[in-house]
């Protein structure tokens, strides 16, 4: 670390760095016309459980929190209005992905931590000639980072991604095509990617927090990330990720970890209300990417506690989806286009979150009773393929879906299990 390598002057440097990220976030969502395309054209929104009222309230919403997230990124890079700057960004940002749960994505879970984390930090001021007030932040920041990079890493061992190089192996297929340049579809090269994603994500772990490797968790992360990049940006969303985990090594350029971390456990007693605020909620994410063990059934298939788990890009899913209604007492079914009433980005998260049918189902069936139907019953053929599977029906498409519903704390039974074909 070099002299002037303070714990406070990497949170300032990192402060510049994750404003100029999260400008250039605004900037893309800006660049895709993401509010047309996803916001304003929706006709209805998967909401978050007890979240119902976060919705865009005017059609020029969604462009007044892009704004405001925009703005109030210049102002963290140049610093100024800190408290009110986070305080912006953080609620302008999450309300944004908070409108559908089919906006919901990794790495803007973790932008709103991370601005988060900064708010708590900005109403925690220094006693004049310590340290120890940076040196808690740093380290918080760093166990942030640390837990995505290793729990990220333990859902990358099983069956699937050990054994069957899925869902790489499918990914790189949809690149084959794209690129129309076999070498995608070899085995080798599945086997790569999905051995180099785990060593990496568990590796990068101890590399950083390690004074003779750290050199080494450096560079492996910028081969990885740099490699997502380019692989990843013309078959599917990776967004800024990469660049904000490049920007997060800052973080780690002070070499002293234990140290730091022996003052961290013995002034937590006596530290401020923010800083055991902060702890407490770094407990609370860590602890809910597991809660899916409680719950029955495969979580990539059922997708029940799935979200905030850091379960990155461990699931492929191919889908077909049917939607029909009929008379109570006739014959005739007619079918519903689904594809006109979702969009893309909603019909591709309603494959991999089933707990979203009874929402579907709740609007179809008030569409319907506006076109005078008077007892409809709604039937979908949700036919779903999961890392290579063969495609199978996820719910009982011969019973109408009228009186399904979502329990948002145990597993939903109308969901049919999943048969698993993995031939490791």
């Amino acid at each position: 670390m070099k002299r002037n390598d303070t714990p406070q002057s990497l949170l300032e440097k990192y402060r510049v760095l994750f404003g100029i990220a999260i400008c250039i976030q605004s900037i893309y969502f800006f660049s895709i016309d993401f509010v047309e395309l996803d916001i304003k054209r929706s006709l209805l929104y998967f909401s978050y459980p007890y979240l119902s009222f976060v919705k865009p309230y005017s059609s020029n919403f969604g462009y007044i929190l892009l704004a405001l997230s925009f703005l109030s990124s210049i102002m963290i890079i140049f610093n100024k209005f800190t408290k009110i700057s986070y305080i912006l960004y953080f609620l302008s940002f999450t309300y944004f992905w908070l409108i559908d749960m089919s906006y919901f994505n990794n790495h803007y879970y973790l932008i709103s931590l991370i601005a988060l984390v900064f708010i708590f930090k900005s109403f925690d001021s220094p006693k004049i000639g310590t340290t120890s007030h940076y040196e808690f932040w740093l380290i918080v920041f760093r166990y942030l980072w640390l837990m995505v990079f290793f729990i990220a890493g333990l859902n990358k061992i099983n069956c699937f991604w050990l054994k069957d190089f899925e869902p790489m192996k499918s990914i790189l297929a949809v690149k084959a095509s794209v690129t129309n340049n076999d070498i995608w579809n070899s085995e080798l090269v599945a086997m790569i990617f999905s051995y180099g994603g785990l060593i990496t994500d568990i590796g990068v772990v101890y590399l950083l927090l390690s004074k003779k490797w750290k050199i080494l968790g450096f560079i492996l992360l910028l081969i990885f990330n740099v490699t997502n990049f380019f692989f990843f940006y013309d078959i599917g969303e990776i967004g800024i990720f990469p660049l904000l985990i490049l920007f997060s090594l800052i973080l780690f350029l002070d070499v002293n970890v234990s140290t730091l971390n022996k003052k961290f456990v013995s002034q937590f007693s006596s530290t401020s209300i923010q800083k055991k605020i902060i702890v407490g909620i770094l407990i609370f994410v860590s602890i809910i990417p597991f809660r899916h063990y409680l719950i029955e059934g495969h979580v990539d298939w059922t997708g029940e506690g799935r979200r905030f788990s850091w379960r990155m890009k461990i699931v492929q899913k191919e889908f077909d989806f049917k939607c029909f209604v009929q008379e109570e007492g006739s014959s005739e079914k007619y079918e519903i286009p689904l594809n006109e009433m979702l969009t893309t980005k909603q019909l591709s998260t309603l494959a991999y979150y089933p707990e979203l049918i009874p929402i579907l189902k709740d609007y179809i069936l008030i569409q319907l009773e506006s076109q005078g139907f008077d007892k409809p019953l709604i039937y979908l053929d949700y036919y779903i393929g999961m890392n290579g599977c063969n495609k199978k029906y996820g719910i009982d498409n011969s019973i109408p879906i009228n009186n399904l519903t979502t329990n948002h704390w145990r597993h939903d039974k109308w969901i049919l299990s999943f048969d698993n074909c993995c031939k490791g």
